[in-house]
């Protein structure tokens, strides 16, 4: 078969602590043997996350998030914000980089869905739909040996939550050619009244066998235990827990805050941008860029390049122009992010 050479595991985890599954699913992406690929599946207790380039004051309402008792973390993919609660069930591909295809690990979605019989498809740039209507996001993650896709799956989720915890901007929405949150998502039991957390977990473990090959599911309450050949590895759990205190940090999930000289924020057809500049005697001293891009690695790349560079717009636009990139589409990000930026004007 074709992936004879990889050992392939189903993990369910029972812990809903959205700081330690966080951590445990980056954990395994660093720390996986090379023979060694896992499909994840987890829930979060009430949790809003948002991704690694985004500022949370301006996706969350942070005070509506405190009130009701909603977690906020960041994870480590690009993407938008998003709300978990437990009618909601996450998976994570996490396998060796010559086998992670985007595009057949969302046929195993696609094809989990037909089990329960809801006719999806994979359509824009990360999203899984049925019924013209979003009930999966998708985001993404390259490492040196392995790869990282994750999505949710809207099964009962409480949609008024969903919109009260979100900021989704006008332009976002009008993208995406609806007038709400709302009415761009829908959950898998309107669609299909039988549908569970428990029905779809099995399918989406039933589609992923199918493809990589049987697999048993394993289920544990505590992360630090299990079969998996990592946690023979004496990092791991030191590792686990490192990270879990991180994603639960204040520095991640909010990040240092700054009064910006000047700001310039856009959205396009890839997702919204912001430029947070903060400038002494001319020149940009410090430089903060928030995304909803799937690129998540190319933000810090831009705001390094902006640092130092004349407060001029065409001065900013032409440091964008010199960051390396890695791929097609973060060269068509920075080319139509600094051709944007050019036209802007600074006010005084």
């Amino acid at each position: 078969m074709l992936f004879d050479d990889m050992n392939v595991h189903i993990v369910h985890s029972l812990c809903d602590d959205p700081y330690r599954n966080l951590a445990f699913e980056e954990a395994l992406l660093t720390r996986l043997p090379e023979d060694e690929g896992v499909l994840f599946l987890w829930q979060n207790r009430d949790t809003v996350v948002i991704s690694l380039n985004q500022n949370p004051w301006a996706e969350c309402n942070l005070e509506r998030m405190e009130s009701d008792g909603v977690l906020l973390t960041r994870r480590i993919t690009g993407g938008g914000a998003v709300f978990h609660d437990i009618g909601n069930l996450n998976f994570s591909f996490i396998l060796p980089n010559r086998y992670y295809d985007v595009a057949r690990q969302g046929r195993i979605i696609v094809d989990a869905m037909r089990r329960i019989g809801i006719v999806a498809e994979v359509t824009g740039r990360n999203d899984i739909t049925a019924d013209g209507r979003k009930f999966s996001g998708n985001a993404f993650s390259v490492k040196k040996t392995h790869s990282l896709h994750h999505g949710t799956l809207l099964i009962g989720a409480d949609m008024s939550r969903l919109a009260a915890y979100l900021n989704v901007s006008a332009d976002k929405l009008q993208v995406k050619g609806v007038k709400s949150v709302r009415a761009r998502v829908i959950n898998l039991a309107e669609l299909n009244p039988e549908a569970s957390v428990e029905s779809v977990r099995d399918a989406v473990a039933a589609a992923f066998s199918d493809m990589f090959g049987r697999a048993r599911i394993e289920e544990w309450s505590d992360l630090r235990s299990g079969k998996l050949p990592v946690f023979r590895d004496p990092g791991f759990c030191g590792e686990l827990d490192r990270i879990t205190e991180r994603n639960a940090s204040w520095d991640w999930r909010f990040g240092k805050t700054h009064a910006f000289t000047a700001t310039f924020a856009n959205r396009f057809a890839w997702g919204g941008i912001s430029f947070g500049l903060i400038v002494a005697g001319a020149l940009v001293e410090r430089a903060v860029v928030h995304s909803d891009s799937l690129c998540e690695t190319l933000m810090p790349r831009m705001a390094a390049a902006l640092e130092g560079v004349v407060f001029r717009t065409p001065a900013l636009a032409e440091a964008l122009r010199t960051v390396p990139v890695e791929n097609d589409t973060e060269r068509d990000i920075l080319a139509s992010a600094a051709d944007w930026l050019q036209g802007q004007e600074i006010h005084s």
